[in-house]
């Protein structure tokens, strides 16, 4: 994007007001605003664009670790862009920081690795920042500072942070110290903004430290992201309107060919951090590991450890129920796999029968699936949301265990993790087709039928332990999606079934 300097005196006396920073953001979001301007966008859209370029470019020239040269290295800053109509502001960001070849990319989940998240329902990309924020902090608490250092920053919209998802994966992210998370969002274009008051209310409440800033003013905004980065609680940046008078002043020149592309302050910066990372990451004890979990590969003799570990965990099982047995196999999974996350609802456990008795210590122990796990409350559709950003994050396993009704909350995140093929794991309980002592509502009469209709998810439902072990097979071996099992908490009343006349359990049915 070479330009001819222009040699108006009045252009360089209001260049030379602005320091070496401030002109390379000023002139960074003029670029980006031109290239705004050349898209075909709608009124409110433009508007909102161009409102948020400055803060945008702000964070990508000063602070977003960013390799344009290799935007899928494990350490990068999560840039998360959850909608379609904030999209064009990342499509100008990665034209001006990147090498031409990227830029030419359609901008896409799965064809453009600057994507981290393919557009979606609303608040589902909030949820999805959430969990990345969730696995770099697992992943760190593993590995250290020195391979996992990075942060999830969100451009939102108003209309995200309004959902039920959103609020749900907000009060998580609170819940669990998500310090490494920060969303970016300005208000709707139109006069009314009494619901965007509201979503900072209870994002506040949530735990989180909410930030007004003048969206035209830099200083204020290089404030706000300093301050992000010493935060101890996740931050929501609101960029309200810019107020006349306190706008950085645009320098008339145009971009420099130093100022974009490879030449850029967030390439040079990003290759700058990439490069001591690598060093870093050859010579750190944990290496194998790291690059084994973030290939997604089994560790070695997998299948033999398997078998063994879940052998000796079905035997030491209380009960023979589907939901006992699949349970077990969590446990062992979890012995063999230190990248196994489990979220956890309040519904997942089903132990009390038709008849309200006294549970043994046993059964009150069987009550936490496994020693790390993460409870997320009645929070399901957001412990559903987080689990696609685990996913997406890389090097964990996600798993997490609810009951089979309260799928059709967690459905729209379940139908995002289907049409992404991610791996991500699903253990339902429930009482089967038979009316439990929770009445009709908790019956699960179409849900099976619906959830066996949903593309690239595979669908278990085992009938015994024997099956039980060969559907957990089935599942870890799927990879063209989420895999989910549907288990019961009630034994089968007909005793023993016989050993299957063709193939295994694994093949479907026994018979």
């Amino acid at each position: 994007m070479a330009a001819a300097l222009s040699t108006d005196p009045t252009d360089l006396r209001e260049e030379t007001q602005l320091s070496a920073q401030q002109s390379a953001v000023a002139r960074m979001s003029r670029a980006a605003r031109l290239l705004l301007n050349a898209e075909h966008l709608p009124p409110h859209a433009r508007t909102l664009l161009n409102r948020m370029c400055l803060p945008v470019t702000a964070l990508w020239c000063r602070v977003l670790r960013f390799d344009p040269s290799a935007p899928d290295w494990p350490d990068r800053d999560r840039f998360v862009v959850p909608s379609t109509t904030m999209l064009p502001l990342l499509r100008a960001m990665l034209r001006l920081t990147g090498p031409a070849t990227e830029a030419a990319l359609p901008l896409e989940y799965g064809r453009h690795p600057a994507v981290e998240v393919a557009p979606g329902l609303a608040g589902q990309g909030v949820a999805a920042a959430v969990g990345m924020a969730f696995a770099e902090q697992t992943l760190a608490r593993r590995f250290g500072r020195s391979l996992v250092n990075h942060r999830t920053w969100v451009l939102a919209q108003d209309t995200d942070l309004a959902t039920g998802v959103a609020m749900e994966a907000a009060q998580l992210a609170g819940r669990f110290g998500l310090d490494r998370l920060a969303v970016l969002v300005t208000p709707p274009a139109g006069p009314d903004n009494g619901d965007f008051a509201d979503s900072l209310t209870r994002f506040s409440a949530s735990g989180w430290t909410v930030r007004k800033v003048d969206a035209g003013n830099a200083a204020a905004i290089s404030s706000a992201l300093a301050a992000t980065l010493r935060a101890r609680k996740p931050t929501l940046i609101a960029c309200l309107p810019s107020t006349p008078g306190h706008a950085l002043a645009e320098p008339h020149l145009p971009p420099e060919e130093e100022l974009t592309g490879p030449w850029s302050p967030t390439a040079r910066r990003g290759a700058t951090t990439r490069r001591s990372w690598l060093r870093r990451f050859a010579r750190h004890r944990l290496r194998t590991a790291f690059e084994r979990e973030i290939q997604g590969q089994r560790p070695a003799l997998f299948e033999e450890d398997w078998h063994r570990a879940c052998h000796w965990q079905m035997q030491s099982a209380e009960g023979h129920a589907t939901q006992d047995a699949g349970l077990a196999g969590l446990r062992a999974l979890s012995e063999l796999l230190p990248e196994l996350v489990c979220l956890t609802a309040a519904s997942a456990y089903r132990l009390d029968l038709a008849a309200p008795v006294a549970l043994p210590a046993t059964q009150q122990a069987r009550a936490r699936l496994l020693p790390a796990e993460q409870s997320c409350g009645i929070q399901d559709h957001g412990m559903a949301g987080m689990l696609n950003g685990i996913a997406l994050h890389g090097g964990l396993l996600p798993c997490c265990a609810a009951s089979m009704m309260t799928v059709d909350r967690m459905r729209s995140a379940l139908r995002m993790a289907a049409l992404m093929r991610r791996k991500v794991l699903y253990l339902l309980t429930g009482d089967g087709l038979a009316l439990g002592d929770g009445g009709g509502g908790w019956q699960p009469v179409e849900q099976l039928a619906s959830l066996r209709a949903m593309p690239h998810l595979a669908v278990f439902r085992p009938c015994d332990v024997r099956e039980t072990t060969a559907c957990w097979e089935a599942a870890l071996t799927w990879q063209g999606g989420p895999a989910m099992l549907l288990l019961c908490p009630y034994e089968n009343q007909h005793g023993p079934l016989p050993a299957p006349a063709f193939g295994t359990p694994s093949r479907g049915g026994m018979w």
